[in-house]
């Protein structure tokens, strides 16, 4: 912290401003840090600077660690407590009792990583014999990214630009597939958008199922962003919506993806991701044993306690934590509100 303070006092007498304004900060969550610290430091248990919840929480987590350590290797997918709290936390967003027999979850470190996997397991990839990958513009450059290197050609769709939001035309599915000379493998879309914000109903989200149901490809939903939905706008995952289809889109397979360190929520030094896999070969889940990088143990541990599993909201300090998750996503929202507003009132805009 010294030296941080050192240097902006240095580039206040060069530059002569009264202030630096630090535009990259996160939040800080007491909730979550002391059962991190706890469990990378378990003799802090004995400690009285720690809450008894705190406590509680970090033997229940180390516990499922052998040696009760979250410095032992992890398993290739995942532990399973962190696979069982991801499975609870789809089960309870999207309304369902149980996984279908055909889905699997598993666990990886970042965002990266886990689409690269993903994406070796399609024909084609690092060939570069002409298959291609359907991703949406604007999007996430890190999409574009993973493909190339993955040596797909990245083969755009557009969003068209709603009076109010963005949103997905069949037509221009269609006309990129159409207008393309390789073959595609799959089809990527982003819901919660970036960097549009847009969020798809079910109506819009039926438009790729029937798409892919149709030309026989692939659909990977990229979801970093739905725990960070503004006020009383409702997420829809991509899985809810296409189970509750039911028959008529029952060969669409679909792969959904999800990275912390994405949301503005997460600390970003917390890479961990999970995909949620729909009507894929088991293959998938023996692929990512042998091809997934252990997902960092008190990364993990993040996770789970983002995810807000039961055994975790029984605590009275669990409340404090939510009020200020739901504080910082209203003050990012009202901040974006104050900037539309700015540049809607601005001339040519």
């Amino acid at each position: 912290m010294d030296s941080i303070a050192q240097k902006e006092r240095g580039f206040q007498k060069r530059l002569k401003f009264d202030a630096i304004l630090q535009t990259e900060d996160y939040i800080q969550y007491s909730y979550l840090n002391e059962i991190i610290v706890l469990c990378l430091y378990s003799d802090l248990s004995e400690s009285s600077n720690f809450s008894d919840e705190a406590k509680q929480l970090a033997h229940h987590y180390l516990s499922n660690f052998k040696g009760k350590d979250v410095g032992t290797y992890s398993k290739t997918i995942g532990e399973e407590f962190t696979r069982k709290d991801v499975t609870n936390y789809i089960l309870e967003r999207d309304g369902t009792l149980n996984l279908d027999q055909d889905e699997e979850v598993l666990i990886e470190n970042n965002e990266c990583s886990l689409l690269n996997n993903i994406l070796k397991l399609f024909i084609g990839a690092h060939m570069n014999s002409g298959y291609g990958i359907l991703i949406p513009y604007p999007s996430s450059p890190i999409i574009q990214e993973v493909v190339e290197i993955c040596a797909f050609l990245p083969v755009p769709y557009y969003l068209t630009e709603a009076a109010d939001h963005w949103t997905i035309k069949e037509e221009a599915l269609v006309k990129a597939l159409e207008r393309s000379d390789c073959k595609i493998k799959c089809m990527i879309l982003e819901n919660p958008g970036y960097p549009t914000g847009h969020l798809y109903s079910e109506k819009e989200l039926e438009i790729f199922f029937r798409v892919a149901k149709n030309h026989g490809i692939v659909l990977i939903a990229i979801e970093n962003l739905q725990m960070d939905v503004y006020r009383k706008n409702n997420f829809l995952s991509s899985r809810k919506a296409l189970m509750q289809m039911g028959e008529i889109y029952k060969s669409v397979q679909l792969m959904s993806l999800f990275s912390l360190a994405r949301s503005p929520q997460g600390d970003k030094g917390m890479q961990i991701s999970f995909i949620d896999s729909l009507r894929m070969d088991k293959l998938t889940s023996k692929f990512g044993t042998l091809t997934f990088t252990s997902a960092v143990s008190i990364h993990q541990v993040y996770l789970s306690l983002f995810l807000a599993p039961k055994y975790v909201r029984k605590y009275p300090s669990f409340t404090k934590f939510e009020n200020e998750r739901y504080n910082f996503i209203e003050l990012l929202g009202n901040l974006a509100e104050i900037t539309v507003d700015f540049f809607n009132l601005q001339p040519y805009m």
